[in-house]
């Protein structure tokens, strides 16, 4: 705003003050997503998630028209000055309410480390942790290939489609649309689905709305398939970021969520590129239809690489109060014991139990206890009827 009213707005000042931008996002990002779960139970997070997401969507169909009424009726100054006004609500929040105030306060396992140290913790426990690896996997082969549709949408609505910045708009909100409502739903959704279904079938719905919008001929015909390609949009991120928050240690959470964000920043670069080189060579419908497949695999490597079930989203055991039915909550189902990701859990956790099991006189006289117990048994008597079949 200082710059346009001084007349120094500069194509190097823009560049700075978008740099200045990301770097605050880069940082504030993090602890804000971190501070979700420190305000609700662990049960509440995904649906904190949730409603984090349709908000943004929201103001993401009601900014830019927001914006482009104050920029045609007082100009670039006064927008930018409301723009930069705005985020005084945000800080009202952050200074007026005690929960904000007592979550900041909160005493955390803080652990003195070198500072390559620390900055390597991080990426050793995505890698090793299961759950985390699975989700970085999905995330980045899902945003190479989601970025590639989102980089190129507004060429694509006006070469492809032959729409104007109207009917480019008419895109994001049916996409924004969507969203907000795969939120009303789809608490129940992955109730009944599980976190790991849910997120294949988002990638999949995804994949398959925008490979037939590729196809359209007009707006009219492609804002349909992007409605329902919201439906996919919230169902994947929102449930792998509640996963990245929930499965995180406490002592590394916000390194952790800060590389899940840098993940989908450079998948985002690496799918923009993509899709403007394929765009450059072959169209905007070539490449819409290639993101729209990618986005197919990366479902396909989300039912291979995940191993997210119904125990990572429930309640944790100090939340539920001696709650008769906890165990059954955190109990694994049927499909998720059937998926590779689990067994491949399940057997490095026997590998680390036997490794810890006792040797030598002590497993001796441990396996000769529980021989002799097995003697005092009482031996059941023999009938007919127990020999039968």
């Amino acid at each position: 705003a200082v710059a346009t009213r001084t007349h120094h707005l500069t194509h190097g000042v823009l560049l700075a003050c978008s740099g200045a931008l990301g770097a605050a996002v880069a940082i504030g990002a993090p602890a804000w997503t971190t501070l979700v779960p420190e305000l609700l139970p662990r049960d509440k997070t995904p649906e904190a998630v949730t409603l984090g997401s349709i908000a943004f969507n929201i103001a993401r169909v009601t900014g830019p028209a927001v914006g482009g009424l104050l920029l045609a009726s007082t100009g670039a100054e006064v927008t930018f000055v409301v723009n930069a006004v705005s985020f005084l609500a945000v800080l009202f929040v952050l200074l007026r309410y005690d929960e904000v105030r007592a979550a900041a306060e909160r005493e955390r396992p803080t652990t003195r480390a070198p500072l390559v140290l620390a900055f390597a913790e991080p990426f050793r426990e995505a890698w090793r942790t299961t759950e985390l690896r699975g989700a970085f996997m999905s995330q980045g082969v899902f945003g190479i290939s989601a970025m590639m549709i989102m980089a190129i949408l507004a060429a694509f609505a006006k070469h492809a489609l032959g729409a104007s910045a109207s009917g480019y708009g008419a895109l994001l909100s049916a996409l924004g649309c969507g969203a907000i409502a795969s939120g009303l739903v789809l608490r129940r959704v992955r109730a009944r689905l599980g976190p790991r279904a849910t997120v294949v079938g988002g990638m999949s719905l995804f994949g398959a709305s925008v490979l037939f919008a590729s196809r359209a001929a007009h707006v009219e015909g492609a804002a349909p398939f992007f409605l329902v390609s919201g439906l996919g949009w919230i169902a994947c991120f929102t449930t792998l970021a509640a996963t990245v928050q929930l499965v995180a240690s406490e002592a590394t959470k916000s390194r952790v969520t800060a590389l899940y964000q840098l993940n989908f920043y450079v998948s985002g670069v690496i799918g923009a590129t993509a899709g403007g080189a394929i765009a450059a060579h072959w169209g905007e419908r070539t490449a819409v239809a290639c993101g729209a497949v990618g986005c197919i695999v990366g479902a396909l490597v989300a039912m291979r690489a995940l191993a997210i079930g119904a125990r990572v989203l429930a309640p944790a055991p100090a939340e539920c109060s001696g709650r008769a039915d906890f165990r059954e909550e955190s109990r694994p189902s049927r499909r998720d014991r059937a998926t590779p990701g689990f067994r491949r859990a399940a057997s490095s956790a026997c590998r680390r139990r036997r490794s810890r099991a006792p040797r030598g006189r002590a497993a001796s006289a441990s396996a000769s206890a529980v021989c002799r117990r097995r003697r005092r048994r009482p031996r059941r008597s023999w009938s007919p009827r127990s020999s039968r079949g």
